[in-house]
């Protein structure tokens, strides 16, 4: 089973199947099936632009988790690596990162979050999909923009590791593990 947030990916006694998909008959739970009903209802404010025209002048470079300097490091290096991260940062489909002892104990869940151990209820779910919807949004946006200027790939994934440590809702950062720091 393949547990995935963003591109963070874990595999479980080999056994290969996506979040959603279906394991000896049983639907392993996804997250991001109501994602396309709140995006419908999202609008961008000028944070976007506001954070991408002043992005070489930011003071505060919000904290940055281990794997995300390293991502970052990797990206210096590798600028096709980089180019490959912030493509996935923006495009992947954004899911609940969830613990791999929760889903042993009961497959068909409820479900405990990896990071901070949390009961993933339904009103838990309904903030992360409104939250992950109208932040996916902003952050592609960004990338878009930054893409259009000629931005190098390194920079434009830390731009994203920064915009994300800095704008995501603790609801969102907590469920994925992007920039959680607990």
């Amino acid at each position: 089973m393949i547990i995935q947030s963003g591109y963070n990916v874990l595999t479980y006694n080999d056994i290969q199947s996506s979040v959603g998909g279906k394991q000896s008959g049983n639907v392993l739970p996804a997250t991001d099936a109501n994602t396309a009903k709140y995006a419908d209802q999202v609008t961008i404010s000028s944070a976007v632009k506001t954070f991408v025209e002043n992005a070489s002048t930011l003071n505060e470079i919000p904290p940055r988790t281990e794997a995300q300097q390293r991502l970052i490091n990797e990206g210096n290096v590798d600028s096709s690596f980089a180019d490959e991260m912030s493509n996935m940062m923006v495009n992947s489909v954004t899911t609940m990162f969830v613990s791999l002892e929760s889903i042993r104990e009961n497959l068909n869940g409820p479900h405990r979050l990896a990071t901070s151990g949390r009961l993933v209820t339904q009103d838990f779910e309904a903030a992360f999909n409104r939250n992950a919807a109208i932040f996916k949004t902003a952050r592609k946006e960004l990338y878009d923009s930054e893409k259009s200027k000629g931005t190098e790939p390194s920079k434009i994934l830390e731009i994203l590791i920064d915009f994300t440590n800095k704008n995501a809702s603790p609801v969102y950062k907590e469920a994925t593990g992007e920039g959680w720091f607990g």
